[in-house]
């Protein structure tokens, strides 16, 4: 099970940044909160079945209440995180992140620069670079340095401009709707990632140690090394050398004041930006041998 659970959650990071590669509608959005939390908390819920593994309960029965406790807390944790960045956020950073929707295309495509010149991504970056900018760009330029110089240079279109479209009365559904699409990306595939490689690792462990897990020592032996192999792909996850994460732009414009006006999302953007091209190889294959083409969408 920890398996397809890993393969599933894998594809799931393939097909979302697929499909954030345009704005999102309402559907889309709520297709990858409820496949983001359902997925991340049976993660979770594999990691307290295998924790509570001396509790005197019938394996399928514990599996069962692990799994149903992991999507209830899991579902809970990222509503509130998501309901905190939106009631947190000023009603000028709703209306940039309905400017900074349009404009993630845009991004991917090589076509944006800052005030200083340096380029977001260059015009020859690969599909994977592409996708992953589209999906991260709005979030990482929420609070870019002379944000209404730089929203008018982006649209190519004078400041004053600018100034009048943030001055408009806007329906707080759509600027709601423009900040989830903004937060919701970071947020999805961050945690899914995190559970998808401490899920990995435990899989290698047993794999390794747990035919033989007898006794007490070899299933220290057995946690021990999940442990170190999960800090290595917390390590490995961090070594992209992807052009968006490590251009100068993000390194010496956009990363500082996003960490300084809003930390859960420039945690949440950061993870993501390093570990999903570090891990895109094995969410394509995922996606292609494993899913084969199924789309994963909300069932109601």
């Amino acid at each position: 099970m920890i398996l397809l659970y890993v393969a599933i959650e894998f594809g799931f990071n393939y097909q979302l940044l697929s499909l954030t590669i345009d704005p999102a509608s309402d559907e889309v959005l709520l297709g990858l909160e409820f496949l983001g939390r359902v997925l991340s908390g049976i993660g979770f819920g594999l990691l307290l079945y295998r924790l509570s593994n001396r509790l005197n309960i019938q394996n399928l029965s514990r599996l069962l209440i692990c799994l149903g406790l992991g999507v209830v807390v899991m579902w809970n944790v990222q509503k509130m995180i998501t309901d905190h960045l939106v009631q947190e956020a000023s009603l000028a950073d709703k209306k940039v992140s309905l400017l900074l929707a349009s404009l993630s295309n845009e991004a991917a495509g090589g076509a944006l620069s800052t005030l200083n010149g340096n380029g977001l991504l260059p015009k020859a970056a690969n599909a994977e670079d592409r996708k992953i900018t589209a999906s991260l760009f709005p979030a990482l330029a929420l609070y870019a340095p002379n944000r209404i110089a730089q929203l008018a240079a982006w649209n190519q279109v004078s400041q004053a401009q600018i100034e009048a479209a943030l001055a408009q009365n806007y329906p707080e559904e759509q600027l709601t709707n423009a900040y989830r699409n903004l937060i919701i990306p970071p947020l999805t595939l961050g945690i899914s990632l995190f559970f998808a490689i401490l899920n990995l690792a435990q899989l290698l462990s047993y794999l390794a140690f747990g035919l033989a897990a007898t006794n007490s020592k070899v299933v220290i032996w057995m946690r021990s090394s999940a442990f170190v192999l999960f800090s290595c792909f917390l390590l490995f996850s961090f070594t992209a050398t992807s052009p968006l994460v490590n251009s100068k732009a993000c390194q010496t414009e956009l990363r500082a004041p996003l960490f300084k006006d809003d930390l859960v999302l420039g945690i949440l953007a950061e993870w993501s930006a390093y570990a999903a091209p570090n891990w895109y190889f094995l969410s394509s294959w995922c996606n292609k041998h494993v899913l084969r083409g199924i789309q994963l969408k909300r069932p109601y």
